[in-house]
């Protein structure tokens, strides 16, 4: 089919031969150029036909259409899109309900989503959506009315030739121009209203450094000081560094590489660090609550914490072992329950959301990459208190 036509007709219906069932096909208005940017995927299990073989393969099904349009299945924290497939059933029938609890999904710019709030679909309709994994702006939408039968047995050949027919006007045409450059995937969690969120299994401390780091000598020892940091962190001549931390001091060769534990504290630490606390003008943070074992490479009463120092706004949450979540009463979502920070999963797009200094933030993964969520994109029930 051509797509020009698609673009110039805004909807168009076809109908699928050899089915008994008749299968109809509508896809959305979708913008060639546009769509040939993007090259890499992920599919979201969503609104489940209630059959798990039938979701598996949807799946697949799917995963093979893209695949031979070019496009390929990629972890869902470097994927350039999302593909979010749902099967109208007798309980979801409508687009409100396919989405009912999605913060911040633009779903109504989907085709057919006008309809929203009817009961538009009948059972057994596949509804394909397409967004940018990254802004949830629509690329793309399809209805396949008939394409996932009841019967797990009988639903997979009408499936294959539905999601088949449905990617025959899925546009493959190269770009020119402006368009011609890849949609690529901004590491939203650098950018300056977004800070650095680390997660960490085990225990771990995090360094701000305001900046970057500042070093200030310290008479008769040798040492330099990083002065733009809380913790007490000097440097010697071969470039080591040393902080001290609780009743100890870790050390590392650059300041932002691996921390361990030090064998040998240099001359004049004890010294620079007297006198800092002596004359001190501003808080120093000994890190006098992170324990250490008693000497390197013996057991001791816990392990040395993780050390991540940080020259831009950042924030380290710690769960005790692996994360572990739990349904939140009275809401849809599951929070983090072996940590302090407040950590939200939303099992129907299975977003992560986070908030950090008052704010929420929102990523794939616990890498990331993390992106700031207003309040009204939030879902619905992380607003219940």
């Amino acid at each position: 089919m051509d797509v020009r036509y698609l673009a110039a007709l805004g909807l168009a219906t076809v109908s699928m031969s050899g089915c008994a069932s008749g299968i109809g096909l509508r896809a959305s208005d979708a913008s060639a150029l546009r769509l040939s940017r993007y090259h890499t995927f992920f599919v979201l299990d969503a609104a489940s036909s209630g059959s798990t073989t039938t979701d598996a393969r949807i799946r697949a099904d799917l995963e093979g259409a893209l695949d031979a349009r070019g496009w390929v299945d990629v972890p869902r924290d470097e994927a350039q899109a999302v593909v979010v497939p749902h099967v109208a059933t007798s309980g979801q029938q409508s687009y409100e309900a396919f989405y009912r609890g999605w913060g911040g999904w633009p779903w109504k710019d989907c085709a057919g989503a006008s309809g929203a709030t009817a009961a538009s679909y009948t059972p057994g309709t596949l509804v394909v959506d397409i967004f940018d994994a990254e802004s949830k702006d629509v690329l793309w939408s399809a209805v396949a009315p008939n394409a996932a039968t009841a019967s797990p047995d009988k639903s997979g050949g009408v499936t294959e030739r539905a999601i088949t027919r449905m990617f025959e006007a899925f546009p493959t045409m190269e770009p020119t121009g402006e368009e011609a450059e890849p949609v690529t995937r901004t590491d939203v969690s650098i950018s300056s209203d977004v800070p650095r969120i680390i997660f960490e299994q085990a225990p771990a401390v995090l360094i701000q450094i305001d900046g970057m780091p500042e070093y200030k000598a310290i008479d008769g020892t040798g040492l330099t000081r990083v002065v733009n940091a809380r913790p007490f962190i000097v440097r010697d001549d071969d470039g080591i560094h040393y902080m001290k931390v609780g009743d100890g001091w870790m050390q590392a060769y650059t300041l932002t590489g691996m921390w361990s534990l030090t064998g040998t504290v240099p001359a004049g630490a004890a010294a620079a660090l007297a006198r800092a606390l002596e004359g001190r003008s501003t808080p120093i943070d000994l890190l006098e609550k992170t324990s250490l074992p008693a000497a390197p490479n013996q057991e001791g009463p816990a392990p040395a914490p993780a050390v991540h120092v940080s020259t831009t706004p950042a924030a380290l949450i710690v769960t005790d072992g692996p994360p572990q979540f739990a349904p939140k009463e009275g809401t849809r979502l599951r929070y983090l329950q072996n940590t302090t920070a407040r950590v939200l999963e939303e099992p129907t797009d299975q977003e992560l959301y986070v908030h950090v200094s008052g704010e929420w933030y929102r990523a794939w993964t616990e890498s990331g990459p993390w992106q700031h969520v207003a309040a009204a994109d939030l879902p619905e029930d992380i607003t219940v208190k």
